[in-house]
């Protein structure tokens, strides 16, 4: 009898470790869009793309939301553009209004959602006619006193076309 007693709080406290250390409650909120317009507005089965100009140094505002949809607080440590296209020069926090720049680390309380706008600059060159996409912005976060990261995808993506000159050497 105890044998088995101790089986089975092994085994709970196994399962209990696994779900504290794979805790991911963020999800994509209600808020994106920006940029320098949108792409695909006219498609009703996909959300519009936000488009960004790809010329080196152009900058514009991304504004996206971060829900978190878990019992507890999450502590986001920093929010990243995937593949180092975007510089983020500057993050404002959604409701605060422009010119009250936010440092990491912000609290999203559970249940809650919170929205972020960047001010972005584009680090590389984009030939004309040509464009390419991100889908996903890498988030890093503590909850329940743990470290975490996670792809958080975004809704409708972002676009990055070419822009008005060829870049040098192309």
């Amino acid at each position: 009898m105890l044998l088995g007693t101790g089986a089975v709080l092994l085994t709970a406290l196994i399962v209990l470790g696994n779900l504290w250390a794979d805790y991911q409650p963020l999800s994509w909120g209600s808020t994106y869009g920006g940029g320098d317009g949108e792409l695909g507005a006219d498609n009703p089965l996909h959300p519009p793309a936000t488009m960004i100009v790809g010329t080196k140094g152009h900058e514009t505002d991304l504004a996206v939301s971060l829900r978190n949809n878990g019992r507890f607080d999450v502590t986001i440590d920093r929010i990243e553009f995937p593949l180092g296209w975007l510089q983020t020069v500057q993050v404002d926090r959604g409701g605060v209004g422009p010119g009250h720049p936010l440092r990491f680390p912000d609290r999203i309380p559970a249940h809650s959602e919170r929205e972020y706008t960047f001010k972005v600059r584009v680090n590389d060159c984009f030939n004309p006619g040509g464009a390419s996409s991100m889908e996903n912005l890498h988030v890093f976060f503590h909850a329940l006193g743990n470290a975490h990261s996670a792809w958080i995808p975004i809704r409708g993506g972002f676009v990055i076309e070419g822009g008005k000159t060829p870049c040098p050497g192309a």
